[in-house]
Parts: structure tokens; C-alpha cells; sequence
């Protein structure tokens, strides 16, 4: 008892000695933004983690044994339900997980119209479809086949439904279609970026359709560009190596229709509203 005292006593004394004890709590993730000129600064926490879940703790297991682990994740989005879709790039794949976070389905293979058995080939992006803001509820699941240069739609239990190739235009060079992100507004009108596509975000009907561009982007030249352009003649300007936007690389859409997409520049990553 006499210990517990003094140890109480000598604590009291420090107190009084030096103030109080401030408990610093380390945040495992820095938040940031941007100032005026576009450099990042520090800012206070905006968000703190509450959990961290992994395949174990999602029961992936359970739902796909031979592969139990993910690789390579690259796309998540969720539903009007809380349920989560994860685009598993590195094992082609899409995990389906509740709103609890448990695995509840994978979709990795399935028969196309033709009988034909497909398999999808790194899946880098994806979008469901909210059936209340859709004019028939209708509700669809939408996957970037990355690897295939087409994109997969499936209904919300998994089913079949259709897929969309490279659309038939003179507009979209052949190797410009590799859908790596989509979007779908509720009128169905289909937003797609593609790793190899300069032209900005290529836009579908919902029957696949080709209809345009939107967000097309300019090149930026440096000022070294502009001058050396100065000194060189016709043909070596024509014979010179093209300069390319920077393609996006991913996009989502709202309620309203504006539709947003994130390209990497040469620092970092920029975020653009546009209007659909």
C-alpha cells in the first residue's frame, strides 16, 4: 500500500512539475490537398480506418477455394444494397461481397449466347447499375474485360446477359479500345475509358453503339516544345514524334449526369468533372 502512495505521489508531483501528459495518436495515412499553385500540403485527418478486412476475414475462401487470396485488385464499387464488387485483376475475376463484407459469389467464367464457355482475362474495371434510378428498374453488372478489348454485362445475380465488342467506327482506331474503367448514367448511355485511347472517353449507347467523345483533351506542350517547333521545318514537324494526352484511367457518373474521370499526369493524378 505504501508503494501504491508513493508511485501516486511521485505522478502528482510530475504533474505539477511539467503540466500536463498530452497523448499524441498517430494516424497510419497522411491526408492532404492541394494549394493554390498545385502542391500538396499537409491537412488535418479526414478520415480514420475503422477496420481492415482481408480475403481471410472475408470468408473468400468459401466461395472460391483454389483461389483464396486476391491479386492484383484494381476496381471496387458497391450497390444500392451495400453489396461490394472488386474487380480481381491478377486472378480474372470478380468478387461479390455483402454488406457485412463476406464473400458471396465470384464471377469468373460463364456461356455466352453462342453456348460458347468464356472466361474473363484481367477485369481492371466495373459498375453496377442502381435500379431505382433506372426508367425500368432494370439493374446490370457491368465488367471491363480488359484483356479480351470488350466489355461483359451481367444481371445483379450473376447471369449472363450480353457483350459489348469494339463498336464498328472510323472514329476508334482498332487498338484503341481496351476498357480499363465504365461508367452508366440512368438513361443507359455507357462512359468507357481505355488505356489506349486518346481522344478522351468514348461513349456508347446502351445497345453499344458508337456515339462520340467527350473530355477530350488537350496536349500540353512545354515552352522548349514551342520554341524548338519554331526552328524546324515543315517536314520535320510532320515527321516528328506526335505528342499524346495522358488517357484516363478511371470515371464514375452521378445522379445528375455530370460524369467524372481521373487521369495520370507526369506529378499526379487529376481529377475532371465533365457534362454527359
Amino acid at each position: 500500500m505504501k508503494k501504491i502512495s508513493k508511485i501516486l505521489v511521485f505522478a502528482l508531483a510530475l504533474v505539477m512539475l511539467f503540466g500536463t501528459v498530452q497523448v499524441f495518436a498517430f494516424e497510419p495515412y497522411d491526408t492532404y490537398t492541394y494549394s493554390i499553385d498545385g502542391e500538396p500540403m499537409k491537412s488535418p485527418t479526414a478520415y480514420r480506418a475503422e477496420a481492415v478486412y482481408d480475403a481471410l476475414k472475408m470468408e473468400l475462401v468459401e466461395v472460391s477455394p483454389s483461389l483464396p487470396q486476391f491479386n492484383s485488385a484494381s476496381d471496387i464499387v458497391t450497390d444500392n444494397e451495400s453489396n461490394v464488387y472488386i474487380a480481381d485483376k491478377g486472378n480474372n475475376r470478380i468478387v461479390i461481397l455483402n454488406k457485412y463484407y463476406n464473400a458471396k459469389a465470384v464471377i469468373s467464367t460463364y456461356v455466352d449466347e453462342h453456348g460458347n464457355e468464356q472466361t474473363l482475362k484481367e477485369p481492371k474495371g466495373l459498375f453496377v447499375t442502381d435500379p431505382t434510378l433506372t426508367a425500368d428498374g432494370s439493374s446490370y453488372i457491368y465488367v471491363c474485360d480488359t484483356g479480351h478489348n470488350r466489355i461483359v454485362v451481367f444481371d445483379r445475380d450473376c447471369n449472363y446477359v450480353k457483350t459489348l465488342e469494339k463498336p464498328e467506327t472510323p472514329l476508334l482506331a482498332v487498338d484503341a479500345f481496351k476498357p480499363c474503367a465504365i461508367a452508366v448514367d440512368i438513361y443507359g448511355r455507357i462512359f468507357i475509358t481505355s488505356t489506349s485511347c486518346h481522344e478522351g472517353v468514348i461513349v456508347l449507347s446502351a445497345d453499344g453503339d458508337f456515339t462520340g467523345f467527350i473530355g477530350v483533351q488537350a496536349v500540353a506542350y512545354s515552352a522548349f516544345d514551342l520554341l524548338w517547333r519554331r526552328f524546324q521545318s515543315k517536314e520535320q514537324r510532320e515527321s516528328a514524334i506526335k505528342l499524346l494526352a495522358n488517357p484516363y484511367n478511371n470515371i464514375t457518373v452521378d445522379d445528375e449526369g455530370f460524369v467524372y474521370v481521373t487521369t495520370n499526369g507526369d506529378d499526379a493524378g487529376q481529377l475532371a468533372a465533365l457534362t454527359s
